[in-house]
């Protein structure tokens, strides 16, 4: 940020709109895009290393509130999707995904577990319809 000559202020207002507008459209394809209707355990990791490099390269820039702001919804989602199955199926309940997974919203959670491949899907089907 110290190579340009624009107002901090703009720069962090522009990589803010940015960071949300990013995350917006991964949220969008992990639960609406007909395209990912079946997400893979590697998808998830390989979203959550993505996102720990594009943290770690705007903490180098200054930008690492801002980052953190617009990040926290889809980091839990990409933790979701990137949770071994085994370890997903001994979270027994709607209640214990929402406590480790705070901040997605119960039909955001409902449609990533439903979209998710390698796991016993009668397992996930009574939380998944918990909205």
């Amino acid at each position: 940020m110290k190579d340009t000559k624009l107002p901090e202020s703009l720069v962090k207002s522009s990589f803010r709109y940015l960071f949300s507008t990013v995350v917006n459209l991964l949220m969008d394809l992990l639960t609406e895009n007909p395209s990912y209707t079946k997400l893979e355990w590697s998808l998830g990791v390989r979203l959550r290393g993505n996102l720990d490099n594009l943290a770690k390269w705007a903490a180098t820039k200054g930008l690492e509130m801002e980052f953190q702001k617009a990040n926290t919804k889809v980091s839990e989602a990409a933790d979701l999707v990137a949770t071994p199955r085994a370890q997903l199926s001994q979270i027994c309940s709607a209640v214990q995904l929402r406590r480790r997974y705070p901040n997605l919203g119960a039909g955001q959670m409902a449609k990533i577990l439903a979209r998710l491949t390698d796991t016993d899907i009668d397992f996930v089907k009574p939380i998944a319809q918990v909205r």
